[in-house]
């Protein structure tokens, strides 16, 4: 079931599940930190992911998670539109070079479903 949304535009997005949402996310974050000036676009990301101590038990939700950074919940929503156009080209920069990176050398480098980024590419033509 759906439960993360990567809004490309209005009518396009792409719906994997939460745990397909995040490792998608944490991937793009990966290619990043190799990246200049992509610190910003990295803590907007984050911001959309659980924190890598995230203790899972009475927090998550599937669709979102009770976020202790922010006292609130964060749904798993991530609105493209909202990225500047430099930020925006990094991210789908970001999502062809970790899936190349996923076809090389999977599960060494993710236990995401390949076709998950593929379909994220797709979708954006």
């Amino acid at each position: 079931m759906a439960s993360g949304f990567i809004k490309i535009s209005k009518e396009i997005v792409s719906t994997p599940r939460w745990t397909g949402f995040d490792e998608i996310i944490r991937i793009v974050i990966r290619e990043l930190m190799e990246v200049e000036n992509s610190k910003k676009l990295i803590e907007y990301l984050n911001s959309h992911i659980p924190p890598e101590n995230f203790n899972p038990d009475g927090l998550e939700m599937g669709w979102g998670f009770i976020d202790e950074r922010i006292n609130g919940t964060t749904s798993r929503v991530l609105e493209l539109k909202e990225l500047s156009d430099k930020n925006l080209e990094l991210f789908w920069n970001a999502v062809e070079i970790g899936n190349q990176n996923l076809e090389k050398y999977g599960t060494e480098y993710s236990t995401l479903y390949p076709k998950l980024l593929k379909d994220l590419l797709d979708l954006k033509k």
